[in-house]
């Protein structure tokens, strides 16, 4: 009796190694740990000599390269107008490049700096213009009142500004 070999009509994926991974999306292993972290990628644990080694599923992988491509494609397909010549199509997608994406959850209100009434250094930096120093400074020899919340100090708007005053 023969037996005949048939090949699989679906492709075997053997599970990717981060550094594979990272790779085929050409991103930093920091970034494929975010997309983990966020649902994107779905990971699993192997035993390796020296502890868990992670393995990402090939189809997630490259399923994700192609939103990600897509998503930068986007932006550049939604011009108003044709360019004329290869200059104005170049100029137009750098413009279109150079605009931050910024991800911001809808219903978290933004407050403006002036008007919140703690502020952090960074804020205080801001407003005065005073460097991260001289605020720290100023912190330290209890010249401007300041409490510690979190891993940041934050300053009354009051008490920033009577310091202001007295410079």
């Amino acid at each position: 009796m023969i037996c005949e070999v048939i090949p699989s009509a679906l492709p075997i994926y053997m599970p990717l190694t981060k550094e594979e991974a990272t790779k085929i999306l050409g991103c930093k292993p920091r970034t494929l740990e975010l997309y983990t972290q966020q649902g994107k990628l779905s990971v699993t644990y192997a035993r390796g000599k020296r502890g868990r080694i992670a393995q990402y599923s090939e189809d997630e992988v490259r399923a994700l390269k192609d939103q990600l491509e897509s998503e930068t494609i986007r932006p550049l397909l939604a011009l108003q107008h044709q360019p004329a010549n290869l200059a104005e199509t170049i100029a137009s997608s750098i413009a279109l490049a150079l605009i931050p994406v910024i991800h911001k959850p809808v219903d978290s209100p933004s407050v403006p700096i002036e008007a919140k009434p703690l502020l952090t250094l960074a804020e205080c930096r801001s407003l005065t213009g005073l460097s991260r120093d001289i605020l720290r400074e100023a912190v330290r020899g209890r010249k401007l009142k300041a409490k510690i919340i979190g891993k940041g100090y934050r300053i009354k708007r009051v008490d920033l500004d009577s310091y202001v005053a007295k410079l």
